[in-house]
C-alpha cells in the first residue's frame, strides 16, 4: 500500500476527470449540433449551406505575435532594471517582491503589446478593405 498513496490516487482521478470532461463536452456539442440540424430539416429549411465545406481564409497574425514577444522582452528588461537598481534599496522579503514584479511586468507589457497589435492590425485591415 506504500506505492499507492492518497495523493497519487487523487492525481490520477483528477486527470481522468479532466479528459472525461473534454470528451463529454465534445460529445454533447456534436449531439446538440445534430439535433439542431434535424430540427431545421423538419421545418423545411434549405440546409445545403450547412453541409458545404467552408473556404479557409486563416492568416497567421505575425504582427501580433511579434509585438507580443517584444512586449514580453521589454517586460523582462524592465524587471531586470527595476530589480537591479530600485529593489536593493527596499527592505523586507525581497525574493517575493522580485517575483511579483517579474510576473506583473510580464503581464502588463504583454497585455499592452497585444492591445497595440490589435490596434495596428485594425488600422492595416481598414486601409486594405
Amino acid at each position: 500500500m506504500d506505492r499507492f498513496t492518497i495523493s497519487s490516487i487523487m492525481e490520477t482521478l483528477t486527470w481522468i476527470g479532466f479528459f472525461a470532461a473534454i470528451i463529454l463536452s465534445y460529445y454533447f456539442y456534436l449531439r446538440y449540433r445534430n439535433k439542431e440540424r434535424m430540427a431545421l430539416i423538419e421545418k423545411g429549411v434549405d440546409v445545403s449551406g450547412i453541409f458545404k465545406p467552408r473556404e479557409i481564409t486563416f492568416k497567421f497574425p505575425w504582427l501580433r505575435l511579434a509585438l507580443f514577444l517584444v512586449g514580453i522582452g521589454t517586460g523582462i528588461l524592465f524587471t531586470y532594471l527595476f530589480i537591479a537598481f530600485i529593489s536593493p534599496n527596499l527592505t523586507g522579503p525581497r525574493h517575493q517582491f522580485d517575483q511579483m514584479i517579474f510576473i506583473f511586468s510580464l503581464l502588463i507589457f504583454g497585455g499592452v503589446s497585444i492591445i497595440i497589435g490589435n490596434y495596428l492590425e485594425g488600422k492595416r485591415n481598414k486601409g486594405n478593405g
